[in-house]
């Protein structure tokens, strides 16, 4: 059953149920879209993204981006960009940036920028900058 529900300063553009619906947060898309425990002040839009603990202030763009688990003021920007375990305030702009295992505070912009386990504060910029286990503070 299709949907369009806006209330509580909430925008619901999705497909069937949600689970932990909180207030000021868009969620467009499938059903899974923001489904369990959106968190105030974040936007979901894309099938399946940020389906689990999408947490405050958090944006999800692009399929599966931010799906599972995305920090307070985290932005995933493409196709499963951030997509498992992004920290918080961290950013991943690009298909598959930031994939797995963002850490806090980390930039990965750019096709399959730090896209498995890019530590803290780290900075990946191109294509495949980054690519995998990219140490803390570290610059690629």
């Amino acid at each position: 059953m299709s949907r369009n529900i806006t209330n509580y300063y909430n925008t619901d553009f999705t497909y069937d149920g949600y689970i932990g619906f909180s207030q000021n947060r868009v969620r467009i898309g499938d059903s899974t879209t923001g489904q369990t425990n959106q968190g105030t002040n974040s936007i979901s839009i894309g099938n399946q993204a940020g389906i689990l603990e999408q947490t405050i202030g958090s944006i999800a763009i692009g399929y599966q981006a931010g799906q599972y688990t995305q920090g307070t003021s985290a932005i995933a920007i493409g196709n499963t960009a951030g997509q498992t375990n992004q920290g918080q305030n961290a950013v991943a702009i690009g298909e598959n940036a930031g994939q797995t295992g963002q850490g806090s505070a980390s930039i990965a912009i750019g096709l399959n920028a730090g896209q498995s386990n890019q530590l803290v504060n780290s900075i990946a910029i191109g294509i495949t900058a980054g690519f995998r286990d990219q140490n803390a503070s570290a610059v690629a």
